[in-house]
């Protein structure tokens, strides 16, 4: 399966959910941090011009999935921020899915680290300009000789 195939794929159970079928949680999240492995290979490998259509690719999958969510809030009576609060607390969740939970999402954040540090590494980064001369103000000091006379 090739990653768009797999960003539809993870999408359409999303979608299936938004729309009242049963989805497991736990299988989206699997599949949504194979997907970011999957990214960060293809991101290693890939010439520049590919490594654009990749990034465009995750921006199109993150811009869809943003929309999902936003449409599952709606149907349920919640906004995104509610979605996020109920996903981040553990009591909401059994002591297992919690787990799986904190741990697919600490595994997709390393991941986005990762990525974020090899799509810098290439790039030049820019040279700073030096630094402006030095303004000291010369004061005319009186010479050794001047002492004397006074």
């Amino acid at each position: 399966m090739s990653f768009k195939e797999h960003c539809q794929d993870i999408l359409e159970k999303i979608e299936q959910s938004s729309k009242g079928e049963k989805v497991s949680l736990e299988s989206i999240l699997k599949e949504i941090a194979v997907l970011f492995q999957e990214f960060q290979v293809e991101l290693k490998t890939a010439e520049p011009e590919e490594k654009k259509t990749l990034i465009k690719m995750m921006n199109d999958f993150h811009l869809r999935l943003k929309e999902l969510t936003q449409s599952i809030g709606e149907q349920v009576g919640m906004s995104e921020e509610d979605l996020i609060a109920y996903a981040q607390n553990p009591s909401n969740f059994s002591p297992f899915e919690a787990g799986w939970i904190e741990r697919s999402k600490n595994s997709i954040e390393s991941i986005s680290e990762n990525v974020a540090k090899e799509m810098h590494e290439g790039e030049e980064k820019p040279k700073e300009p030096p630094p402006p001369p030095s303004k000291k103000s010369k004061r005319k000091r009186p010479k050794r000789s001047d002492w004397r006379k006074s």
